[in-house]
C-alpha cells in the first residue's frame, strides 16, 4: 500500500476527525505532500503509469466484441512526410472489420493510392459514411474502428466522435498522452483543438464544408470543420480510449487564430474580440467598466490585508471597484486604524459582522451591501501579480452561458495552488495539479488552458449579481467549506458552464487565514450533495485517471457503486 495512503488509513482508524491531534497531522500531511521531493516522486509516478495503462487498455480492448453495424470509413492522411507514411498505412490496414478507404492530401501522388489536393476535396471526394483527417506518422490502435464503430450504435445522433490520444514529437520517441475531458467542454477548444482525428460524420461535413477557410492549411481546416459542428445541437462523444498516437504538426497560429475568432462571432461574441499568441490562444474582447464589488471576510490579520490590499490598489489596472470588507469583529489596534485610512483614501467599505464566523453568511451579507454589477468574492489572504487580473475575470464573467469564473492561483514558491475542482477527488473534491510547477503540463493537459471545470475555489470567485441571485447566493448551511462547490454545482444545474481562466493569475497563501479546518458538518453535508455528482465522472475528468491531484493512469475502472462504496467509507469516518 502507498505510504501516505496507509498513514492516512490510520488517521482515519485511530483519531476521531477535527480534534487536536487529527488536524495537526492533517496539518502535517499536507506540508509533506507539498515537498519538492514528493511532487517529483508523484510526477514520475504518473508519466510512468501511462505505458502499465496502454498494456491495461489492450486487455480491455481484446475482450470486445466486434460490432455488426460496419460503415464505412474514409481515413484522409496529410502525406507531409512520406518517410512516415507506410506506417500509418500499416495500422490502418490493421483495423479489425477493415471497411475503411485511404485518400492522400499529397504534393506528389503515391501509387495506388487516391490523392485529394486539400481537406475540403477530399471530404467531397470521399466515399466513407465518416471520415477521419490524420497525418502521415499517426499510428492507430487495431482497435480505434471497433470502438467508433460502437459508439455510433450508442450515440447515433452525433457528427463527431473523439478519442484520448498521445502526441509524438518531430525526432522524438517519447509521447505526451492526453487524457480528454469526458463531456463537452467548448472554452478548452479555444486552448487546444482536443477534437483532433475525430471521426466525423460525412453527411454533417458536407453540410458545414463551404465555412471551412479554402486555403488555410490542413489541420487548420479540420479544426475549423470541428467548431463548427460543435457549434449545433448535437456535440462531441468522447470514446475514452487511447485510439491514436500522432505526430506533432505545426500549423499556422495566425490562422488558427482567425478561425477561433470566427468561431467565437458565430457564438455571438462582440465584434471587437480578439485572438492571439501561441501556442495558448488569448481572447479578448470590448466589454466596458461595470462596477464590481470585491467582497473579502476579514478578522484581524493586519499584515495578512495590508498584502492583498496594497498589491490590489497599486497594479490592478480595472477602474471601476469597490471593496467590501466585512470585518468578523477585529480587535487589533493597527487593523482598525487601517481601516479609518482606507475608507479616507480608497473605495472601500466596511460591513461590520458581530456573529460567529459563517464564511457563507459573511459572503451574503457583503453581496447585500453591494449595488455593483459584478460581485467577486476574494478570500483576504491573496496577493495581486499582474495588472489585468480582474479585467480578465470580467471579461469572461460577462458572457451570458458563463456563471461562474476562477483564476489559477499560486502558493508563494509558484507552485499551482488552484487550477479548477475536480468532483470526486480524493474521495471528496479537490484542487487539480496541486503543487505542481507554474505552467505544469499532465495527463489531462496544461495549467495554462482555458477549461471549463465542475468548479473553481470560492478563494477567487467571480460572477454576474443577477447570477448570484437568481442562484440564491451562498448556501448557509456550510460555515466554513463547501458552499463555493455548492454555488457552482447550482450554476450548472441552471445551465450555466464554470470557467477556470490561467490568464488571470494571483498568489495564494493557503491556510493563512484559518488552516485546514474543515467543520464535520459541512463535510457531511457536502457528501449528501455530492453523492448523485461524484457517483458519475466527473464530466470534465477523465474516467481512465486517478481521482488524485496529480492524476495517473488507474488501472482499475471504478464503476458508479464502487465509488459510492469509497465515499460512504470517508463518511462514515465523519460520523465517528
Amino acid at each position: 500500500m502507498n505510504l501516505m495512503k496507509f498513514a492516512k488509513s490510520i488517521l482515519w482508524t485511530i483519531f476521531p476527525p477535527e480534534r487536536p491531534v487529527e488536524r495537526m497531522i492533517r496539518t502535517q500531511y499536507h506540508r509533506i505532500t507539498a515537498t519538492d521531493w514528493y511532487v517529483r516522486r508523484t510526477l514520475r509516478q504518473s508519466a510512468a503509469s501511462y505505458n502499465k495503462w496502454l498494456k491495461y487498455q489492450a486487455q480491455q480492448l481484446n475482450a470486445l466484441n466486434n460490432p455488426l453495424n460496419t460503415p464505412l470509413f474514409t481515413f484522409i492522411i496529410l502525406n507531409n512526410a512520406a518517410e512516415q507514411l507506410k506506417g500509418t498505412l500499416h495500422s490502418i490496414q490493421a483495423q479489425l472489420g477493415e471497411n475503411n478507404e485511404v485518400l492522400l492530401v499529397s504534393p506528389e501522388p503515391v501509387p495506388g493510392l487516391a490523392s485529394a489536393r486539400g481537406l475540403v476535396e477530399a471530404v467531397a471526394q470521399s466515399r466513407g459514411e465518416w471520415v477521419i483527417c490524420c497525418a502521415a506518422g499517426d499510428q492507430f490502435d487495431e482497435h480505434s474502428l471497433q470502438q467508433f464503430r460502437m459508439a455510433i450504435d450508442q450515440h447515433p445522433q452525433t457528427n463527431v466522435l473523439y478519442a484520448d490520444s498521445s502526441t509524438r514529437a518531430s525526432g522524438k520517441g517519447q509521447e505526451t498522452p492526453f487524457f480528454k475531458p469526458s463531456g463537452y467542454s467548448p472554452e478548452l477548444l479555444l486552448s487546444v483543438n482536443y477534437l483532433t482525428r475525430a471521426a466525423i460524420k460525412k453527411e454533417a461535413a458536407l453540410q458545414a464544408l463551404h465555412q471551412v477557410h479554402a486555403g488555410f492549411e490542413f489541420f487548420n481546416q479540420e479544426r475549423e470543420l470541428l467548431l463548427l459542428l460543435s457549434e449545433g445541437p448535437s456535440k462531441p462523444v468522447h470514446i475514452a480510449y487511447t485510439l491514436v498516437h500522432q505526430v506533432e504538426c505545426e500549423s499556422s497560429s495566425i490562422e488558427a487564430n482567425t478561425l477561433l475568432r470566427d468561431h467565437l462571432l458565430r457564438l455571438g461574441y462582440p465584434t471587437s474580440i480578439t485572438v492571439e499568441g501561441s501556442p495558448e490562444s488569448h481572447v479578448a474582447w470590448q466589454f466596458g467598466s461595470p462596477s464590481v464589488s470585491i467582497i473579502i471576510p476579514t478578522r484581524n490579520s493586519f499584515s495578512v490585508l495590508k498584502t492583498l490590499l496594497d498589491s490590489l490598489f497599486v497594479l490592478t489596472d480595472y477602474p471601476n471597484f469597490e471593496v467590501i470588507l466585512v470585518d468578523n469583529g477585529s480587535t487589533q489596534p493597527e487593523v482598525l486604524a487601517y481601516y479609518e485610512e482606507l475608507q479616507k483614501s480608497k473605495p472601500v467599505r466596511i460591513v461590520p459582522y458581530n456573529a460567529a464566523f459563517n464564511y457563507s453568511h459573511a459572503n451574503n451579507l457583503g453581496a447585500a451591501n453591494s449595488q455593483a454589477d459584478y460581485l467577486l468574492f476574494l478570500n483576504n489572504d491573496m496577493q495581486v501579480i499582474h495588472s489585468n487580473w480582474l479585467s480578465e475575470l470580467v471579461m469572461w464573467a460577462s458572457q451570458p452561458d458563463i456563471g461562474v469564473v476562477g483564476t489559477k492561483l499560486l502558493h508563494a514558491n509558484n507552485s499551482i495552488q488552484h487550477a479548477g475542482v475536480v468532483l470526486g477527488l480524493q474521495n471528496f473534491v479537490g484542487h487539480l495539479y496541486l503543487n505542481t510547477p507554474e505552467h505544469y503540463h499532465g495527463l489531462l493537459g496544461s495549467v495554462d488552458w482555458y477549461r471549463n471545470v465542475s468548479a473553481v475555489t470560492g478563494a477567487c470567485q467571480m460572477m454576474r449579481r443577477s447570477t448570484f441571485n437568481e442562484l440564491g447566493g451562498f448556501d448557509e448551511a456550510y460555515t466554513l467549506v463547501f458552499s463555493d462547490v455548492a454555488l457552482c454545482l447550482a450554476a450548472i444545474s441552471k445551465g450555466f458552464r464554470v470557467l477556470y481562466n490561467p490568464h488571470a493569475c494571483l498568489y495564494h497563501l493557503e491556510g493563512g487565514s484559518r488552516g485546514y479546518k474543515s467543520p464535520r458538518p459541512d463535510m457531511l453535508r457536502g457528501f449528501d450533495l455530492l453523492q448523485e455528482w461524484v457517483i458519475h465522472d466527473d464530466p470534465y475528468f477523465s474516467p481512465n485517471l486517478t481521482y488524485t491531484t496529480i492524476p495517473a493512469c488507474q488501472l482499475e475502472y471504478q464503476d458508479a457503486e464502487t465509488r459510492l462504496a469509497v465515499i460512504n467509507e470517508r463518511r462514515k469516518f465523519l460520523l465517528k
